[in-house]
């Protein structure tokens, strides 16, 4: 009793659980081959002479009358069944085989592999496409400021930022006072590192409400800002900036 407390204790409940289940089903299928094997047998042995009478030889039996001088003899000579132990036999090996082959899948613990996990997506770097990298799908708007000089009002520029890309980038929308033929430069900028990434748009559509984006830098490392120029080839129409914002 102590060693199967022990054991139990170190292979565990659930394990020593299934064990006995596998067990008790060999107990079960052992003692079903032996009541098999006790009613076949018996059934063979039963008296072949009741009182004073004759019974029928049985199957397996060989009688023989003996005749002498004052008394009839019958003499009974019995054949083994040899088919019961060899039934016997097969059952027996198949109960072993399968209470072996269910003890075995039961506990021995089957080797399950790991379930490989995504690896987590790059960080774009520096100078990335921010709708490219996907960056746009948890885009904040952190500022806005207006694009004017001299009465005329160009548009608002405005830094954006993306906490999964851990990245910001300029977007600009235009009015119609931005005349065709026109270059946006869009620029972000990092203080720490003085790191810019530049994106020139020569703006070819005819004049109207447009949207366009610069390129991201990574945040993380100081505060990052956004700029934007107008320029035609002659002369600056006008120029403006956001503050720099510190984001992580």
């Amino acid at each position: 009793m102590i060693g199967l407390a022990v054991y139990f204790s170190v292979v565990g409940l659930d394990h020593a659980d299934k064990l006995g289940s596998v067990i008790g089903a060999l107990v079960g299928v052992v003692g079903l081959v032996f009541t098999i094997y006790g009613i076949m047998d018996s059934s063979g042995q039963g008296a072949n002479q009741t009182g004073g009478s004759w019974a029928q030889p049985t199957q397996g039996e060989i009688r023989t009358d003996v005749r002498g001088t004052k008394h009839n003899v019958t003499v009974i000579t019995r054949t083994p069944d040899s088919a019961a132990p060899v039934i016997v036999i097969i059952i027996m090996v198949l109960a072993v085989m399968f209470i072996g082959t269910s003890a075995w899948m039961l506990i021995v613990p089957r080797e399950v592999s790991p379930t490989p996990m995504a690896s987590p997506s790059p960080q774009p770097t520096d100078g990335a496409d921010p709708k490219e990298a996907k960056c746009d799908k948890d885009v904040q708007n952190v500022s806005t400021v207006p694009a004017e000089t001299g009465g005329k009002y160009y548009g608002r520029l405005m830094l954006r930022y993306s906490p999964k890309c851990r990245g910001a980038w300029p977007q600009f929308v235009t009015t119609k006072q931005v005349p065709t033929g026109v270059n946006l430069r869009l620029e972000t900028h990092r203080s720490i590192d003085g790191k810019l990434a530049r994106f020139d748009f020569p703006y070819t559509p005819k004049p109207q409400v447009y949207t366009t984006f610069g390129n991201l830098l990574q945040t993380g490392k100081g505060c990052v800002w956004a700029s934007v120029v107008i320029a035609t080839p002659q002369e600056t129409l006008v120029t403006a900036r956001t503050p720099c914002v510190l984001l992580s």
